[in-house]
This record gives C-alpha cells, structure tokens and sequence, in this order.
C-alpha cells in the first residue's frame, strides 16, 4: 500500500555484490571471524533499497533539489527478507529498513532542499589525536566518472529497486543517476589516498565498516553525462569503542557546477578496545 503520507515496500532478499572481495566484512570468513552470523550485505545496497520510499514521497522534485541521511545500525544478510516503509514527518519522511522478523537495520531520513542534513545532526565527537596520518582537510581521491545503465542496473538489481527513471526516461526526459550511486563510488576512491577496508594504521583493528552517509542533491544527475568527483577528509574522532572518519565529496558536472555533494563515515574497532 503506497501513499504520499506512508508508504511500505515489498518484501525482497538483497544481493551480496561484494561477497568475493577479501578482507571486508562482506566476505563471509571475514564476517564471521568478526563475530557477524554471516556475510553482510553492503549499506549502499541497503540504502538503494529504501530509496522507493523517497521517490514516492517527493517525486521528481527531490531529484531536483534533495537530501537524505542513513544510519546503519544492524546488518541485513542475504538470507533475509528485507522491505522498507516511511512515515510522514513534517515536511520530510523517516525511513526504516526491516527485516521480516522485525530487525531494525538501517533508519533514515529524506526531505526536499538544499541545506545538508549533516548541518541538522548534533556536533561530532572531533578527535584530531587519532589517524595521526590522516589530516582533516586533506584530499581523498578525484575521479572522472560518467554513469551509464549498464552500471547502474545490477546495483537497482541487487537492492530490489525497480524505479525506471534511472535505466528509462525519466520525468525530466533523460534517465537519470540513483545519487547513491555516487555515495558508493566515494568509498571506492578513498584508495586514491592510501585508504581500503584492509589498512593498516595506527590505534585502529581492520576491517572498517561503513555506518552511516549522506547526500544533497543540487540538480539532477544524468545518465551518459561526464561529472568530476573530489573527496576530502572533514572530519576524525573516537566513540566508545570505535575510531571513524568521515569524508565529504563534491560531483561537478562539465560546467563545474555541483550536482550532487555527500559525506559518509567508516569506523574502525580501535586498537584498545575490549571485545565484549
């Protein structure tokens, strides 16, 4: 049942896309060892998946001139059956994703606007003394990158996500560019600066894992377009048990004008740190 107050989704199980990759917690043996019950489905496909919810709420409007916000807060694994909903919440929506058995695995929120959400969080933990190496400021990777179906289609594919805006014409005619596509690309070129989910550094147990990412849309990304991403380190600190770092990047399209800008954290165990 879908309406632009509430909305629920279909029950589907996700696709593990990273489960041969070595060393992360979606690799099984890794998982395990690390005390997960199996491999975890990767929080981009998590988040892809609630993104019908978005759509529904906003329409083409939001792929104009949006945001959105995820947390992940407990691991969604292939065997399960997963579905997202939303609730009115004001003038945006709150998102859960769920498990069949009633799990928790990932709470969000979207809305319409420009202002970025992490300007509406509380203030961050800030710890400079930790990832000595790592220098908040300091760039992160840069990519030319132009999306195109074929690389879009097995992501919505993996997430259950059948909106046909993104592999057919849209309402703005062109097909466009899910923007978490964009956040996953982020991840990936953190290696451009000596990062992975593997790295060795000081006061931190590897693997990271991704926990949360946001993202404004400034205008709508195409399909087939050429954009220019630029990612930089905004901010480091500790939590309890953990060390995170959290990155922001820009995509620019061949104007030079930012058509989406986002920011996403990983954390790590630190290195002193008691397992429970």
């Amino acid at each position: 049942m879908t309406s632009r107050s509430n909305y629920t989704g279909e029950w589907r199980r996700l696709s593990n896309l990273s489960a041969e990759t070595a060393g992360v917690v979606h690799n099984e043996a890794v998982a395990r060892a690390m005390g997960f019950e199996a491999a975890v489905i990767p929080g981009n496909t998590v988040a892809q998946a609630a993104m019908p919810a978005v759509v529904d709420a906003f329409g083409i409007d939001w792929m104009r001139s949006g945001w959105y916000t995820f947390k992940f807060v407990a691991p969604v694994y292939a065997h399960d059956e997963v579905r997202e909903s939303a609730e009115k919440s004001g003038d945006n929506i709150s998102i859960t994703v769920e498990t069949r058995d009633g799990r928790t695995c990932s709470v969000g929120k979207a809305g319409l606007g420009t202002r970025p959400p992490w300007e509406q969080l509380p203030s961050p933990n800030t710890d400079e003394s930790v990832l000595p190496t790592l220098a908040i400021g300091s760039a992160c990777g840069e990519r030319s990158v132009t999306m195109t179906r074929e690389s879009v289609a097995t992501a919505l594919s993996a997430a259950g996500d059948s909106t046909p805006w993104y592999g057919e014409s849209s309402p703005l005619g062109s097909p466009l560019v899910p923007p978490e596509q964009f956040v996953s690309l982020g991840l990936q070129i953190t290696a451009d600066c000596g990062l992975s989910p593997t790295v060795q550094l000081e006061g931190i147990r590897p693997p990271w894992m991704w926990t949360e990412h946001s993202a404004v849309v400034l205008q709508p990304p195409m399909l087939d377009q050429p954009y220019t991403m630029s990612q930089r380190i905004v901010d480091k600190g500790r939590s309890r048990k953990t060390v995170y770092l959290t990155l922001e990047f820009e995509v620019l399209d061949s104007a030079g004008v930012a058509a989406v800008v986002a920011r996403h954290t990983v954390k790590w165990f630190a290195e002193d740190a008691q397992h429970d």
